[in-house]
């Protein structure tokens, strides 16, 4: 099992792709060729929070990719609940192969159960239920919202 070496909060991912990048160009080329045969680059597993639930911030999903940026840039565009987010963080696992950090996510997932996460999450039906078929963003952010006061005892 691998662990990651860091923690980057929001805007830290920036300084450190310009580090990393600098770390891998003064390796060697033999040292670069035996990283990038053994496919083995420097992955994230990231965690989308928001704080606009009543009992502060919750974890809305967790995902992993070698490229953050073209990522959440994904994400804006095909997942309803982007614009619940408030801030994210990352664990960093330099010069790691997709199947390890697969893993790591996985076992992410698992422990700190995401509210919008479908794989891998062992209480997706209890959770995601009323957000999924038929409902406008709008609806599916009520739903959200509703759902975790429910669910934590709280009320309107």
């Amino acid at each position: 099992m691998i662990t990651p070496t860091q923690t980057l909060k929001n805007d830290e991912w920036n300084a450190f792709i310009e580090a990393d990048h600098a770390a891998t160009t003064a390796l060697s080329s033999r040292q670069r060729n035996k990283l990038a045969n053994e496919r083995r680059y420097t992955h994230f597993v990231y965690r989308y929070r928001s704080n606009k639930f009543p009992e502060g911030k919750q974890l809305l999903y967790v995902g992993f990719t070698s490229d953050f940026g073209s990522r959440d840039a994904i994400h804006w565009v095909n997942s309803w609940w982007r614009g619940l987010v408030t801030s994210y963080d990352m664990d960093v696992y330099p010069r790691s192969t997709r199947a390890e950090v697969r893993a790591a996510e996985a076992r992410t997932i698992r422990d700190e159960v995401p509210l919008f996460n479908i794989h891998k999450n062992p209480r997706h039906a209890e959770v995601h239920g009323p957000y999924w078929t038929g409902a406008s963003v709008e609806q599916r952010v009520n739903a959200a919202i509703a759902d975790y006061w429910r669910t934590n005892g709280l009320s309107a």
